[in-house]
This record gives C-alpha cells, sequence and structure tokens, in this order.
C-alpha cells in the first residue's frame, strides 16, 4: 500500500465508505467495509489527518447503531482504536464519548462482554497513551481492569499495559483513587501464574515504585505485596530470572533509601520462612545480600543490576560484621558493573547524539516536551511521560563510581580504618585494583 499515491484519493474514498455503510442493510456488508476503513486507516498512517473529523463526526451514530448488533460491536471498536491513534493527543476533545464506550464495551459482568471485552482493553490502553491528562471519567474505568482479572488470567497482559499506563499518566490520582484495587490486582497476580505474567507484573510493580518511590513503597508494604515477593524471592521455588526481578525490586528500594530498606526487612523478617538450603544464614537481610550476588547476572537489563549494585554498596556502610564478610562478593557485583558502565562510556558519540535527541524534546521557555521530533510511531504521549520519568529518576542520574567511594568512606568512617582494611583485604586482589581504579579515593 502506497500512502503517498492514494493521498489524492482518500476524502473521497472515505466518504463514500462511510455513506455505504449509512445505505447498507446486511451486518456482513457493514463488517467488510468497515474492515476496510479500519485497514486504510492503519496503511495511511499520519495521513489520515484531512479526514480525521468526517471520522470523528460519523462514530458516534454507527457505535450507537452497533450496540444492537453484538457482531458489528468489535468491527466499530476497531475503527474507534484506530482513530484515536490517529488523532493522537487530540483524543481529548472525544473524550466523554470514548470513556463511555470502554465502560460499555469492559464491562465483564454484561452479557455482551463476549464480543467486546478484548476490543474495548484495546481501546482503553489507546487512550491511556494518547490522552494528554487524565479524567474523573478515564479514572472510575480501572475497577473494570481489576475485574477482568479477578475472573481470571486471560487477559492479564494488557491490563498489566494499561495499569502501568494509568501509573505513568495519573500516579498521584491511582494513589488516591485506586490503592486498594492496585492492591488488589497485583495480590492475584503474584505466585498465581506463569514466569512470563510474574514477569509482566514485576515491570508495572516498578513503575509503581519508581513513579511515586515513598507512596509506592508504603502501598506495597500495607498491602502484603513486598511480604509475597520477598517470600518468593527466598522460597527457591522460582525461576533465576523471576528471582533476579524478584530482588531487583527490593533493591530500588534500598538504593532509594537504604535505612527504610533496613527497617522494613527486619520487621518483615519474623513472617517470611526461609528453605533449608537458606536457614544457616544469620539474618534475612544476608539473604538477600548472597541471593543478590547470586542471581545478579540474570538481569538483562544494565540499569536493574545496576540498581541491585547500588544496593550492594549502600549495605556496606554498617558495623554488621555478618554484612562485611560479605564484602567480596559485594565488590565483585560493584566491578561487573563499573566495568559495564565504563563499556558503554566508550561510544560518547552515539550517547552524545541520544542525549541531544531528549534535550530537544524539551522546550526551555515551557518546560514541556515537545514529541514532534520523534519519529511518527513514538510520538504517542505515553512515550514522551516514560522519557520523562526516566529523566526524573535520581537513581539513573547518581554517578556510581563517587556512589561507591561514598558508601566504602562511610563503612571506614563506622568501623575505623584498620577493620576496614581487614576487611577490604579479603577482597580478590586483582578485583580490588580494579575497584580502586574506577573509584579512587581522591
Amino acid at each position: 500500500f502506497y500512502a503517498e499515491h492514494f493521498q489524492t484519493h482518500l476524502v473521497k474514498a472515505m466518504t463514500l465508505l462511510f455513506e455505504l455503510i449509512a445505505a447498507a442493510r446486511e451486518v456482513d456488508t457493514k463488517l467488510r467495509v468497515l474492515n476496510t476503513i479500519t485497514i486504510l486507516m492503519a496503511g495511511m498512517g499520519e495521513r489520515i489527518q484531512p479526514v480525521v473529523q468526517g471520522i470523528l463526526q460519523a462514530v458516534p451514530a454507527l457505535w450507537e447503531e452497533a450496540k444492537q448488533e453484538h457482531l458489528l460491536k468489535g468491527a466499530v471498536l476497531v475503527t474507534i482504536t484506530r482513530l484515536v491513534q490517529a488523532v493522537g493527543a487530540e483524543v481529548a476533545s472525544i473524550e466523554g464519548f470514548i470513556t463511555g464506550v470502554i465502560q460499555f464495551s469492559a464491562d465483564v459482568t454484561a452479557e455482551h462482554e463476549l464480543y467486546t471485552l478484548i476490543d474495548g482493553l484495546d481501546l482503553l490502553l489507546a487512550t491511556l497513551r494518547n490522552i494528554g491528562a487524565a479524567t474523573v471519567g478515564l479514572l472510575q474505568v480501572f475497577p473494570n481492569v481489576v475485574a477482568v482479572v479477578q475472573r481470571d488470567f486471560e487477559h492479564m497482559q494488557v491490563c498489566m499495559h494499561i495499569t502501568e499506563s494509568y501509573l505513568l499518566l495519573a500516579p498521584g490520582e491511582m494513589y488516591a483513587m485506586h490503592s486498594g484495587p492496585l492492591a488488589t490486582l497485583f495480590m492475584l497476580i503474584l505466585g498465581n501464574v506463569k514466569d512470563a505474567g510474574t514477569l509482566i507484573a514485576l515491570e508495572v510493580l516498578e513503575t509503581m515504585i519508581t513513579v511515586r518511590p515513598v507512596e509506592g513503597r508504603d502501598l506495597l508494604d500495607q498491602s502484603g505485596i513486598l511480604l509475597k515477593i520477598l517470600t518468593m524471592a527466598v522460597s527457591g521455588e522460582e525461576g533465576s530470572l523471576v528471582t533476579a526481578s524478584l530482588l531487583s525490586l527490593f533493591a530500588r528500594i534500598c538504593a532509594y533509601d537504604a535505612p527504610a530498606f533496613l527497617a522494613l526487612l527486619l520487621r518483615l523478617s519474623p513472617s517470611v520462612a526461609c528453605p533449608p538450603s537458606l536457614q544457616d544464614s544469620p539474618s534475612l537481610l544476608c539473604v538477600f545480600i548472597d541471593l543478590c550476588v547470586d542471581k545478579v547476572d540474570q538481569l538483562m537489563l544494565p540499569k536493574k543490576r545496576r540498581t541491585v549494585a547500588m544496593a550492594l554498596a549502600s549495605l556496606l556502610a554498617t558495623q554488621d560484621g555478618h554484612v562485611l564478610q560479605r564484602a567480596p562478593g559485594i565488590v565483585n557485583v560493584i566491578v561487573e558493573v563499573l566495568h559495564q558502565e565504563n563499556k558503554d562510556a566508550l561510544l560518547p558519540a552515539q550517547a552524545e547524539a541520544a542525549a541531544q535527541g531528549f534535550g530537544d524534546l524539551l522546550s526551555r521557555e515551557t518546560g514541556q516536551f515537545d514529541c514532534t521530533v520523534l519519529e511518527p510511531q513514538e510520538q504517542e504521549l505515553q512515550t514522551v511521560r516514560r522519557r520523562q520519568l526516566e529523566e526524573a529518576d535520581p537513581l539513573q542520574h547518581a554517578v556510581l563510581p563517587p556512589f561507591v567511594r561514598e558508601r566504602l568512606q562511610q563503612c571506614a568512617a563506622l568501623n575505623g580504618q584498620p577493620l576496614y582494611e581487614q576487611m577490604m583485604g579479603a577482597v580478590d586482589p586483582d578485583i580490588l585494583a580494579q575497584l580502586n581504579r574506577f573509584c579512587p579515593s581522591s
């Protein structure tokens, strides 16, 4: 399909297609025409703009007609979803209509849900990704998402993507209005789905504690989710990748606020039953450290390994002898991550280009991001929101060598130089030399 060649025929073709739908009496005919419209919208991409207003005016009447015909509902929902993707941020102008459609189609208690649920969830996801600000109507739809997962896990993946979109769009409102449903959602999923589902849920949980570090941690703690995650991590029953991902969530909490993490771990410790293989460990904190050292290589994303290294470095600022005995393993992890960062830094031109590209998004006058410099497929506002979140994340902006050096200096100050040197003397000399090269004392 050559969109540029079809451009001159677009307005006439779309007008005739909608006239044909209005004139048609057979449902099969309407379905075929709707399918043609949907394919045309997808093929034209951003070139669809000249007919967007006409489609906006025609769709509400088409939806009202579809309510009476089960087979039409899904096709119309797909067309509306394509429309939302085409108009982007302008979806706000029809938000009231869209919200009503979603409420109707994503209701698991309705008889028609068999025909509408999947497409209704897709429409909700497209709307959340493209709209500029949350509305009361959109926020009120979230319990429908929880109800879908409460029934079964068939649509868990799209429900997780929707939940993450809500958290990126309106974190404050989600915590204020839906903290209970959020907790219910994750308690339902964790421990009850396969590894792939668990990993998806953990990604959303990481977003949850990144957009609101303190509120997120407190909600996960008070709801019992952190206890469940910790129990899963130490149980030995999960796969290596899942265990590493569970630990990385705790590592983020630790790297952000180590004292709060230690207090949390101390309080949860009596409720966590370790398997026989870990029962000789002197504390739950030592279990956490040992597992992090053992599983960190399972984490595919460098930023997650970096977070684990920061958490382990933070834990060295202690007088706990059992933790200090684990310095060799901790330093090994830190040096491996420092090597990876140093390797990545050897590509300065690419890094500078990437940084400049993102910097161009930010308007110095308004402080707002201009997504028009992005490629068309990246112009969803959610892409910009995610990048803003990454830009605001203090863990991603901390420079690792000074961060590590500061924690080592704290360790030396707490324990005295002789004991500190004894601790570091247990580290492999080659590894220690590399650490000192990455993190010079002055």
